[in-house]
């Protein structure tokens, strides 16, 4: 029964771990659904002194500055009529230094591919601009002018960029398995786990005032095959179990008595051993007599044992049960 439950459990957790993979994969879609549609364009530029490229990387990086710069993206924003500040232009355009070469990358992304590639074109041509009017002079040592060449012109790369359907599904449904696994590990870490302690041979069934005789006759086939004589009956809170079985016993000729608990010691028990064949021990959940005690018989309704009951009974020889209809259990 145990198996089972723990089977049963694991499958819960599995089944929410799965369903948290679902609610994942659900907002990613949703997400890829509501973003609006981004498309990239790019163009390359080379940084050359004269007509050779340079082969300093601080004058790249100075170029590179240069293009991500706010004068050019004010004069971006100015020549195509963006109603954006430069800080939200920045964010979709950029100027990207290729591999530590001379290669200058331009990048942006817009609503459409065309608008993209307008944004590209004129970001290419200000930077082209800005360097000849800075560095595009011949030194007066002689030194060639730098100068920007378009090696890619401006187009528009196939697909959009944004939203990603595949990417945004797969994030959503990692995010889900993390999420479902989090769960799972709270649900089961805090979930108190459910002892249930299985019923022991049952003895006999008493009902009213019926079924003291079977029990009095099974303890006695017990009690041949394996002799005791001092019995704790856990679970007899009103004493009415061993009372009757007791009675039972003498009805069969064995003599016998019966005690609460509550009521006696080590020692007590002792002296009723030696004058009865059998002493009887009724009590509901105090077993601190059962080690003075030979043996133990459960009184239950028909549910598992409790636990602390069963504790209680530890290293005592537990004949079987009493199921007792309308017993509540101890």
């Amino acid at each position: 029964m145990n198996m089972a439950r723990g089977v049963l459990l694991r499958t819960r957790l599995w089944v929410l771990v799965l369903a948290a993979v679902a609610v994942g994969v659900a907002v990613g879609a949703v997400l890829s659904t509501v973003q609006p549609s981004r498309y990239r364009a790019e163009s390359s530029l080379v940084v050359q002194r004269g007509t050779q490229p340079v082969t300093s990387p601080g004058l790249v990086r100075t170029v590179r500055d240069l293009g991500e710069s706010d004068t050019v993206a004010a004069g971006v924003i100015r020549n195509l009529d963006l109603k954006e500040s430069t800080d939200e232009f920045h964010q979709r355009a950029d100027v990207s230094e290729d591999d530590d070469s001379a290669f200058l990358l331009l990048r942006a992304d817009a609503g459409d591919g065309e608008r993209a590639q307008s944004i590209v074109l004129q970001l290419g041509l200000l930077l082209t601009q800005l360097v000849h009017e800075r560095f595009g002079q011949v030194s007066p040592s002689g030194g060639e002018p730098v100068q920007v060449a378009v090696v890619d012109q401006p187009h528009v790369l196939s697909g959009r960029v944004s939203p990603n359907v595949w990417r945004d599904l797969g994030w959503g449904a990692l995010f889900g398995l993390v999420g479902g696994l989090l769960l799972a590990n709270a649900v089961a870490t805090r979930r108190s786990p459910r002892v249930a302690v299985e019923l022991p041979p049952v003895l006999g069934e008493i009902g009213g005032e019926d079924g003291f005789d079977a029990v009095a006759g099974r303890l006695l086939e017990l009690a041949r095959a394996h002799p005791f004589q001092t019995v704790i009956v856990a679970g007899d809170r009103d004493a009415r179990i061993a009372s009757g079985v007791s009675a039972a016993l003498a009805g069969r000729g064995v003599t016998s008595t019966s005690v609460r608990s509550a009521e006696t010691d080590a020692a007590r028990l002792d002296a009723l051993a030696a004058r009865h064949a059998f002493v009887l021990v009724a009590s509901a959940l105090d077993t601190s007599l059962a080690p003075a005690t030979d043996a133990a018989v459960a009184v239950t309704d028909g549910s598992p044992l409790p636990l602390e009951l069963v504790l209680g009974l530890r290293g005592t020889r537990l004949l079987g049960a009493v199921v007792a209809s309308g017993q509540e259990p101890a």
